[in-house]
Parts: C-alpha cells; structure tokens; sequence
C-alpha cells in the first residue's frame, strides 16, 4: 500500500475540472452568475483572508444550511467585525468536522500554512496569524500563489470553465502578467449557458451580456442563429478545447429536437410573455444549435449532473443527446446520487466519460464509492479525476483526498485480486492525467 500511494503521490495530474477563485474577494461580476475570474481574463481578487477561503459558495452553503447567517459586512472589514465572525463560525465549523469540504480547508491549512483549521478551532494555534499568511499569499497574486500549490500536487494544467467575455478578450492581453502566469496554468472551456440566456435569471432568457461583445440584440430565431455561429468561431480563433454547462441547476437535462419555426414561435411567446414552458423550448432549439457544432468540431462537453435539482439532474436524461450527437463526447461530472446511471452509460455508449468533480469536496467516502464501483465495471480510459475546488487551498486539500482514494480503491483491488500491480498503476496514471489529455488535447 505505501508503495502505490508513493508511486501515486509522485504522478503528474491533468485536473480536469476547477473554479479556482469562486470566492468573495473576487466578487461577482455584473449580470452574469458567477465571479469576475470567469470573465476576466487574469482577474486578481481582492485583499484576502481567512474568510474568504471558509466562506466560500461551496463551504460557506454548506455552514448555511446549518443555520449559519452570513454576515452583511464584509470579511475585510475592521479587526473587531472579524473577531465577532470568527467567534460566530466556530460552533458551526465544529459541526462541519468531517464533511469533504472541512477536510479540505483542514489539510490545506495544515500543508500550506502549518496550522489546521482543526488546530485554530480549539485554540492550539492563532487563527488571526493564520488569516495573515492567506492575505499575504493572495497579495503576490493568485496565479503566482496558485502556480506554486499546482507545483506541489504536480497538477500540469486544470481545466477552467470561462463566459464568453472570458474568450473575447483572450487576445487582448499582451501586458496582463496576470493572464500570462493564468495561461500557464489553467486550460479555459466555454460556458454554454451564456447562449442558452441563462445568466438574467429575471427576464426568463438573458442575453444582454453579449450584446457588445457579439454586436447581436435577440428579437428573431436568426439571431440565435448567428450568436451561436459567432459564438463557435470566437471559439476556434481562441483554440478552445472544450464546452460546460450547468442547466441541471434549474431545468432538465433533457434536450429535446426542436424545428425552427416552432423554436420562432416559442422564442416570440418567450419575449413578449416570459411564458417558462417557451423558454424551455429555445433552449432546447440553442442547444440543439451548439451540439451540432461541436459534432461537427468534435468538441468535449462536460455536462453538471445530479447534486442539483433532483430528479431532473439525472444523466440518464441526456440519453437522446447521446445518441443524436456521436461525435461529442459528453463528460458527466459529479454524478452523485446517479453514480450507477452514470457509469452505465459510460459502458454503454462510446462518447461518454465520467470525471469525479466534487466527489471529494463533498466526502472521501463519496469519492471512494465511486471509484471502487466505477473501476472494473467502466473501462478505465473513461474516468478523470478533478477537484472542483472554489479556491487553490480547497484544490490542495480536495487532490490529497483524491490521490488517496485512488490509493486505497487500487490497493483494494489488489488484495481481492482484481488487478495486479503492474495494471493499478496504469490506471492510476490514465486517470490522473492521460485520460484528461487526450480528451482535451493537453498534452
């Protein structure tokens, strides 16, 4: 066993799905959901503490449901706002222990500040001290943190889910050192929720945001037509690799054919009424716009499934798609509670991949689960591995967990005599990093 989790420690990693800096001093950006990273190129947040890290969409939800209030004010503000807060988040943290997301926060604490948040909650070590460290870290930029940590875990790249504005402004960076270090770390994909109007929420479908950026106002079915198109093209001239979308949240993942002038009809009723059931049916008709150019272009998709709006999340939903689009190779991400229906259709259909996104984020047990069901029932060369982390220490801790669960599941595997040593470790190097390169081309 120490000898696999050694071998594996050592390998390189091609994390195939992360949000790294999806935290409150990055800020969100103005009518679109999500944070200024996603659609600025090299976007550095703003001073940064400790809060930030806990308080994130990811952990700081999850203290949320446990009652938690967030606070108003914000987590830079004066030292007695943040010895109140600090003293507030302490039961709840405590309840926390255990979950995939305390543990992750705990070991990067400890590995990257040598102090875990175990260690700071009982008092053992200063939490002030600790916050200190992060704000200077994030002082000296994101990326030049973030490209540290990735040396450490060995992550070559990571896969970054970006808007539109994101790409479109890909070119223009010359003198953004920022972006220059971000380029040398992070390999963006294209957000197709821009072009299926998800971003303003209150207008049913929202395309305001690229009304600029693509000079195209949505009154008429060809206007869909064209911002998909030059959409597409943006993506080519930017050598983007991959597609994401996260409609599970909201609909489901079901995508119907949908002819043109129905799509015309439903897209006026849409605009003139906000009728919902017509919404549904223009994103069905978009959608059915970008897979048939990412067939023709062979392009990845990574598809949120489940941890969302259940039972509509389930992947088994996209089954239609599948089939239609044979030239897409839809990657499931998260899966949980459809681990089983996901990995069925990864054995069944050639164009499907599983990738462990937020598995360990939410329970190492999770992410064991799955792998130790997946592995021998799916061939191997269809599983990626990724944190989904919202900040670089979350990725630190979430990869750590990772490795080792591969670890164990392998060595597992080994005993019952499943696999021999010389397999586990060729599937533990084409999960961590050459199933990942080859479906994005990252060598």
């Amino acid at each position: 066993m120490e000898e696999l989790r050694q071998e594996i420690w050592e390998m390189p990693i091609l994390d195939s799905h992360e949000h790294i800096g999806s935290i409150p001093s990055t800020g969100g950006a103005a009518g679109i959901p999500g944070f200024n990273e996603d659609v600025y190129p090299g976007f550095e947040p703003g001073p940064t503490t400790i809060f930030d890290l806990i308080l994130s969409p990811y952990l700081g939800g999850l203290l949320n449901s446990l009652g938690f209030k967030m606070p108003m004010t914000h987590t830079r503000d004066t030292a007695g706002q943040q010895e109140q807060l600090w003293k507030a988040l302490i039961p709840f943290l405590n309840k926390a222990r255990g979950t995939g997301l305390y543990m992750a926060l705990d070991k990067a604490f400890d590995g990257l500040y040598g102090a875990s948040l175990g260690d700071i909650l009982n008092g053992s070590r200063d939490w002030k001290a600790l916050s200190r460290a992060v704000e200077y870290n994030y002082q000296r930029g994101l990326y030049k943190w973030s490209g540290e940590i990735f040396k450490r875990l060995k992550i070559q790249y990571a896969i970054k889910p970006v808007h539109l504005p994101y790409i479109g402004a890909m070119g223009k960076q010359d003198n953004n050192d920022s972006y220059i270090l971000e380029q040398n770390l992070f390999l963006p994909v294209f957000r197709v929720d821009d072009l299926l109007g998800y971003p303003d929420q209150a207008s049913i479908c929202g395309w305001k945001h690229l009304t600029g950026l693509m000079d195209i106002e949505v009154h008429e079915i060809r206007d869909l037509d064209d911002m998909v198109s030059k959409a597409f093209i943006m993506l080519k001239e930017n050598n983007i690799r991959a597609i994401k979308q996260l409609q599970a949240y909201t609909r489901p993942l079901r995508f119907k054919k949908v002819e043109r002038d129905r799509a015309a009809s439903a897209l006026k009723r849409t605009l003139g009424n906000g009728d919902p059931m017509s919404k549904i049916e223009v994103q069905d008709y978009i959608m059915g716009l970008i897979l048939e150019r990412a067939n023709k272009t062979k392009l990845p998709f990574q598809v949120h499934s489940g941890m969302a709006n259940l039972p509509d999340s389930n992947p088994v939903l996209l089954r239609d798609s599948i089939e239609r689009y044979p030239e897409v190779n839809f990657i499931l991400l998260h899966c949980y509670p459809y681990l089983s229906e996901a990995a069925f259709l990864a054995r069944s259909y050639r164009n499907v991949y599983l990738d462990t996104a937020w598995l360990a984020l939410q329970s190492p047990a999770l992410l064991y689960k799955a792998l130790d069901e997946w592995i021998g029932f799916v061939p191997y060369s269809k599983i990626c591995l990724s944190g989904d982390a919202t900040s670089v220490e979350e990725c630190y801790g979430a990869m750590e967990m990772t490795r080792e669960a591969l670890s164990c599941v392998l060595h597992n595997k080994i005993r019952k005599g499943e696999l021999d040593r010389e397999l586990a470790f060729m599937i533990a190097r084409s999960l961590l990093h050459d199933n990942a390169a080859a479906l994005y081309a990252a060598g």
